[in-house]
């Protein structure tokens, strides 16, 4: 039996140590994470949660306290000040239980305890020895020890009994009824942007019947392989096998948009419908090895694949109104569908040649005599849209607001502001 106690006591004395060896280190990490990170060239937030957090699939915990920073977790800007703190688990510590209020102060001179002994001299029994005489207690604590041995049974952590007392406070804290809308408007205006990179990418464009340099996504590289009648859709993440056209090459850093060719479009061509963005992380032997990065619609294999544009930053500017700006007409729509409406992307006959930029807003009239309107009815504005995409002599809009069921194919439109140059 003793030599069963001496090692159950090197053993705890162990773990201690251990844990006592532990809780700093694991302290410092946390201190280590700063409230805030300005976003640098070339930062993402998987990147971030990687650095801060140890672990990269806890971008979202970033995403999460940004959300009126960060309009898309796929894009964030270099300036940008994120938030931090909080992603990190908090270390509660544990209160420590309150010693008996009427417990007898040790000796001056009181050598140590015994290994082992500790553990008896920590829970008090009617059965302990006196205190020594130039320490006891008064004699009206006689009792006293009976009572530390009711204490100690109750939990330590338990808050005193209060009266019960009539809630008359308002249901929802003041800084939920009654939000700064100040603070709120500014976190808006700080993070607006003319265009945003989603928009860009995902907005597609007609081919005007100009030949595109395509190739194609041949498979998925992970976690089976390749297989040319695989129908599955990729995620995030999921490596692909790309095949560039012939006489072209794929590097390791290049951004290849993922699309697939849509429906014909009488005079303009085809419809070119981006369904994502990948990145060429390798080359192997069979080829380029790239990394979905953003999606935009289903991902399958033998869909093309294209060289990404360069996106322009156009800062915090915003757009001017202008009076004799150049007319046009809807000649399709990218999803085939009877109603447009907000954020749907239509296809106008007026591109960069007829003065339409980047940015650019048009508004679509219904004008008296169309049907439904009646002759005398006052022209009404039924969308607004901006130019997301340029071509020669086409350009791709995005409805930013509808007031109207329906905005027809054939619909004239206006354009009515322009970013300044």
């Amino acid at each position: 039996m003793a030599r069963t106690t001496i090692f159950r006591s090197k053993t705890a004395s162990l773990v201690a140590g251990l844990l006592a060896a532990a809780i700093p280190v694991v302290v410092a990490a946390q201190a280590a994470v700063p409230e805030t990170h300005t976003v640098r060239p070339g930062d993402t937030l998987w990147g971030l949660a990687k650095e801060y957090l140890g672990d990269p699939l806890l971008w979202p915990d970033i995403y999460r306290q940004n959300t009126l920073v960060v309009e898309d977790p796929h894009w964030i800007y270099p300036g940008e000040v994120l938030r931090l703190s909080g992603t990190a688990p908090e270390v509660s510590a544990v209160p420590a239980a309150p010693a008996p209020a009427a417990q007898a102060p040790a000796p001056a001179e009181t050598p140590a305890p015994a290994e082992g002994a500790a553990a008896i001299a920590a829970t008090p029994t009617q059965e302990a020895a006196p205190a020594p005489a130039e320490a006891a207690a008064p004699a009206e604590q006689e009792q006293q020890p009976e009572e530390v041995a009711q204490q100690v049974e109750e939990p330590p952590y338990l808050p005193p009994p209060t009266e019960e007392t009539a809630d008359t406070g308002s249901l929802f804290p003041h800084s939920m009824g009654h939000p700064d809308w100040t603070d709120i408007r500014q976190a808006f205006r700080d993070s607006y942007r003319p265009l945003t990179k989603s928009m860009f990418y995902s907005a597609g464009w007609l081919t005007e019947n100009r030949r595109l340099p395509l190739g194609h996504l041949v498979g998925y590289v992970t976690p089976i392989e390749i297989r040319a009648d695989d129908r599955r859709n990729a995620m995030l993440f999921t490596k692909i096998l790309v095949a560039p056209p012939g006489g072209a090459q794929y590097q390791v850093g290049d951004t290849l948009l993922v699309v697939e060719m849509g429906n014909d479009v009488e005079k303009w061509g085809n419809i070119v419908q981006p369904t994502g963005l990948a990145r060429v992380i390798e080359i192997d032997k069979s080829g380029p090895v790239a990394e979905v990065i953003a999606q935009f619609a289903p991902i399958r294999p033998n869909q093309g694949v294209l060289p990404v544009e360069k996106f322009p930053e156009f800062g915090n500017v915003r757009a001017v109104p202008i009076s004799d700006g150049v007319q046009g007409r809807i000649v399709a729509q990218k999803d085939r569908k009877d109603l447009v409406g907000p954020d749907d992307v239509v296809y106008i006959d007026k591109g960069a040649k007829d003065g339409v930029a980047l940015g650019d807003f048009f508004e679509a009239k219904r004008a008296p005599g169309v049907a439904g309107a009646g002759q005398d009815a006052v022209p009404q504005v039924m969308a607004m849209f901006q130019v997301v995409h340029v071509n020669e002599h086409t350009a791709s809009v995005i409805a930013t607001q509808v007031n109207t069921a329906a905005v027809p194919m054939g619909t004239n439109v206006r354009q009515v502001a322009k970013l300044p140059s």
